[in-house]
């Protein structure tokens, strides 16, 4: 008798749980139904220790793009010594044999080994809180964390990935009740949010228009407000994003407390790295997750960014995985060289854009940035998918949306400021002043030395405030030249404008 079966004799309860156990790790062993339901799994989530153990073989096999039948696992077993405490060989066998002789999928089966774990770790939670309700001391000491986690747990199970096939309740959309995504996550200096809670977006751009900093500049709003902010960062390194926090004049408590920066250099399938990341995720409860390099993540993973079966694999690998647990995900990422035929999509294939539940946004460099320079990039939204963004856009070229500008004053290299200003027209009604903008760049055509934006309203005339919009448009839209001469700011006249003109996609 083995102590498997010793185990499933004293306790009548665990038997269905190990022996799902040792279906989803047979099933893995031969290679039945791989992926489906086994990601989110992680070594502690086994009721039997041995079983975690060999999980963290498999994955290790599987990260390294190695065999994981059982000669190969008990292999990697043996070299860290586990082997006999695990079986054996004859073990790992047992396992595949049982997953070879039972109907059923990896994901039915892992169902069952998640919510075991989190009825065991209901009642650890609930012991504790026994031993402790009667001493008073102890309890204002430890009663409040063990309430919290209590909480946390049952947030977990209601965010949980719902079975798919079943039926979504329609009853809150039927009864005029159902509150549309929201986003809440980062905020414009006018106050609208970048980001939907739980959902994926994209922020693309060519080389040094701002990507990471947009990024940053939505993670300090969320520090500052109090909330949590993972940075998976695939590309830089500690120095480069920490320092650019600081120039930004976010607090180093703050970076200390609610900021987790993670470089990884091997895949999230390695031994112990899914269960290091969630671990992570559960301690800081983060409201948003950056993933800093999807070109070099997807190499990591073996993956080939201009083939959508492998960015779908991908976004289900890690973003999407990400998103499920609570935060807005953003994923930052590369446009393509060719700007006529760029339009709304980002380097490789078309699923990246056709894949994502939240938005993407697109920037388009105006000014340069860089040490003692004031930049300007405009940020465009391509894709909205819960439709609550768009309302505090322009419309514009393309079918994209004029969301704001992204400004960034270099003073020195230790002090940034980062601003999102919202679109230098009305919102509500999308009107350009059309008129005034093909005024002012007549104005400057005719004094192509440049001109102050004092000098262009007194000879344009009319009210300032709107020389002032047009103005602020034409620089935005490619029209005008705004440049530092001295301590002056001097406006150039690069194209006429035109309603046309306007429409036309630039090189």
């Amino acid at each position: 008798m083995t102590d498997v079966d010793q185990l499933a004799r004293t306790n009548r309860d665990a038997e269905p749980v190990v022996e799902a156990e040792r279906f989803v790790l047979g099933a893995l062993m031969v290679e039945i139904d791989r992926n489906p339901g086994a990601d989110a799994l992680s070594p502690g989530d086994f009721y039997m220790p041995r079983h975690g153990r060999i999980l963290a073989a498999i994955r290790e096999g599987l990260a390294a793009d190695e065999p994981v039948d059982p000669i190969a696992v008990g292999d990697r077993l043996s070299a860290a010594g586990d082997l006999q405490r695990c079986g054996g060989l004859a073990y790992l066998h047992e396992c595949t044999a049982v997953a070879l002789g039972n109907a059923g999928t990896v994901a039915y089966h892992a169902g069952i080994i998640t919510a075991a774990a989190r009825r065991r770790q209901r009642q650890q939670l609930l012991a504790r809180a026994a031993q402790l309700v009667d001493d008073d001391e102890q309890w204002a000491q430890h009663g409040p964390e063990l309430l919290g986690r209590l909480r946390d747990e049952q947030r977990t199970e209601q965010q949980g990935p719902r079975p798919s096939w079943r039926p979504v309740d329609i009853g809150p959309v039927l009864e005029g009740t159902y509150e549309p995504p929201r986003p809440a996550v980062g905020r414009r200096d006018d106050g609208p949010g970048l980001f939907y809670p739980g959902r994926m977006h994209t922020i693309s751009s060519e080389s040094e228009a701002g990507k990471t900093w947009l990024a940053l500049h939505a993670v300090r709003a969320e520090l500052e407000s109090g909330n949590g902010v993972v940075y998976l960062d695939f590309e830089d390194d500690e120095g480069g994003v920490v320092g650019r926090l600081l120039a930004m004049q976010v607090k180093p408590q703050l970076l200390r407390d609610r900021f987790a920066y993670i470089k990884p250099d091997d895949a999230i399938g390695s031994l112990g790295n899914r269960e290091d990341l969630a671990q992570v995720l559960g301690d800081l409860r983060p409201t948003l997750a950056v993933l800093d390099g999807v070109t070099e993540a997807m190499s990591l993973h073996g993956l080939e960014m201009k083939d959508n079966t492998d960015i779908a694999a991908f976004g289900k690998l890690l973003p999407r995985w990400l998103a499920d647990r609570g935060p807005a995900t953003v994923a930052l990422d590369h446009v393509t060289k060719s700007a006529e035929g760029r339009g709304r999509y980002a380097i490789g294939g078309v699923h990246k854009l056709n894949g994502l539940n939240g938005a993407a946004y697109v920037l388009e460099n105006r000014r340069p940035f860089g040490v003692g320079l004031t930049g300007r990039s405009s940020v465009y939204i391509t894709k909205d998918r819960p439709a609550q963004l768009r309302r505090h856009a322009l419309p514009g070229r393309e079918g994209m949306f004029w969301f704001g500008d992204l400004v960034i004053t270099s003073h020195e290299q230790e002090f940034v400021e980062v601003s999102l200003t919202p679109p230098a027209s009305n919102p509500e009604t999308g009107q350009r002043p059309t008129t005034v903008m093909t005024k002012v760049s007549r104005i400057l055509a005719e004094n192509p030395g440049g001109l102050s934006k004092n000098a262009i309203e007194q000879m344009a005339g009319g009210k300032a405030t709107v020389v002032r919009t047009a103005l602020e448009l034409l620089v935005n839209d490619g029209f005008v030249l705004q440049r530092k001469v001295g301590a002056a700011i001097v406006h150039s006249h690069i194209r006429p404008f035109t309603i046309e003109a306007l429409e036309e996609p630039r090189g």
